[in-house]
């Protein structure tokens, strides 16, 4: 899926400009793995935006609103 695929070096081209490596972003979040820092930081999304999201696809907007704005973009 190209979404998938994109989030992935987008991601991945963010931590490295950004010089923010796995490790001390694991560090910074006291945990040991991703999967751990997804539920740290679900969990806080969930506490700021007073939600129960099940995952970070849920909470994340951007795939929500992708379509209109590909369709904004194609309208100007």
């Amino acid at each position: 899926m190209y979404w998938t695929s994109a989030r992935q070096m987008r991601n991945f081209i963010a931590h490295e400009l950004g010089g923010l490596a796995e490790k001390k972003l694991f560090e910074a979040w006291n945990v040991q793995t991703k999967d751990q820092w997804e539920i740290r930081l679900l969990n806080c999304l969930n506490l700021i935006a007073n939600q129960h999201y099940k995952s970070l696809a849920e909470a994340s907007l951007l795939p929500k609103i992708h379509d209109k704005i590909i369709r904004a973009i194609a309208n100007l």
